[in-house]
């Protein structure tokens, strides 16, 4: 089974937000609680969260751990995203 990363997973479960727009509804705030299953890979020898949907719904012990994860959005001005702090190494 195919994993997306945790940052793209949360980004699809809010483009419904762009289909109420559409509409004429008006969304400020936006909460989702979803079960997750969450892994971690390197991915060109960074550090990736993955992320989707449990692929069934019954618990099993060879399945793995389904985390509950909280999501809340509010509507705001947009910015520019801050730059990622440079990881340098000590030697």
């Amino acid at each position: 089974m195919r994993r997306n990363e945790l940052a793209d997973t949360l980004i699809e479960l809010t483009r419904g937000l762009d289909q109420a727009h559409a509409a004429g509804m008006s969304v400020t705030d936006l909460d989702i609680e979803l079960p997750l299953e969450v892994t971690a890979a390197l991915a060109e020898g960074k550090l990736v969260f993955l992320a989707s949907p449990p692929h069934s719904r019954w618990r099993s012990g060879v399945l793995p751990p389904v985390h509950r994860a909280h999501l809340r959005v509010t509507a705001g001005e947009a910015t520019e995203p801050a730059a990622p702090p440079e990881a340098g190494v000590e030697g």
